[in-house]
Parts: structure tokens; sequence; C-alpha cells
């Protein structure tokens, strides 16, 4: 969960006698999106940032893992591997190199490099832009983050800097998410 950026390890802390605690803190926003500052339907933005500033240090909640995710979380927190391309078994481990069923050599499918390569029509912008940007070379993520001087992005119709810059954060956003 650190890993996808909903909790986040803080210092441990010492407690005397009671022993040595993790301390953990969970996104902001997952706080604020589950309303449970207990803010009403829409707190302004000056409700939110006091009551989450008004926290006292010192104040502790003690729990378990099942106390927050459930008694089976343990079955549900599992790594999603990448079957075997040749006949489609499921991995055994992340460590196994070859399959257990077919014996052929295990690929390793990045998840990372299949978002670059998804097309620029997913991209959440104005529909006229990705018109524009068909009749580039532009094709992929990908290409559009190599266009880093935005020579390629220019020369859709009706994409100047401005829009260049704003379609390449864009870009930068959907794979980064």
């Amino acid at each position: 969960m650190a890993y996808a950026g909903i909790i986040r390890t803080l210092d441990s802390q010492s407690r005397g006698s009671a022993g040595v605690f993790e301390r953990y803190e969970i996104h902001s926003s997952f706080v604020i999106n589950a309303n449970a500052l207990a803010l009403g339907r829409n707190p302004a933005a000056r409700e939110i940032v006091g009551a989450l500033l008004k926290r006292p240090p010192a104040a502790l909640v003690r729990g378990r893992p099942e106390t927050f995710l459930g008694e089976d979380y343990r079955s549900r927190c599992t790594l999603n591997l990448t079957p075997c391309s040749a006949c489609g078994a499921p991995r055994v481990s992340e460590d196994a190199q070859f399959c257990m069923k077919c014996g052929k050599p295990l690929t390793d499918k990045s998840i990372y490099h299949e978002i670059l390569q998804r097309p620029i029509s997913d991209l959440q912008i104005p529909e006229k832009k990705k018109i524009a940007l068909a009749r580039t070379s532009l094709r992929s993520i990908q290409d559009v983050l190599l266009d880093v001087e935005f020579k390629e992005l220019l020369r859709g119709r009706y994409i100047g800097a401005v829009w260049a810059k704003k379609i390449y954060s864009i870009a930068e956003e959907y794979v980064s998410v």
C-alpha cells in the first residue's frame, strides 16, 4: 500500500514500557474522499486543512491489519503475476523463470511499457485535439513523451505552445498514475 501511495510509513515511536510502535499515515485524499473528517458534504478547503492540522501529534490509533482491511486481507493481497505467454498457465511465484506446465521460459510483462504503447485517443483531451494529433506522426503516449521540444505536437492544427505543453503534461500524468 505504501508503493501505491495509499499509506506512508512514518518513524517508529517509543512508548516506554508499552513498547516501540510503527507509525503509518493514510493519504489525506482517501481521508477526505471518505468524509472521515465528518465535515459534511461540501466542506471548504479551509475547513479540510484546519481539520487535518488540528489533530494532536500524540493521538495514536492502535490497530491490527485485520481491523482496517478485514479478516481475509491476506488472501486478497496477492501479486498479479503475468501468465505464461505460450500456454497461459499462471506463474507459481514471481521468481519462476520457466513455466511449470509447458517448460518454456517466462517473460516479464511490463505494465509501464503497455501504458506507453496506448494510443493517444486514451488521453483526456478534447476530441478536436485528438483529431489534430491524428494528422501528425504521433500515435502512442510514448511518442508524445518523446517529443520533449513539442516539434511534432506543434504540427497539429489548432495546437499552439500552450496546448502542446498541456497535452505533454496530460501524457505524463497518464503514465504516472
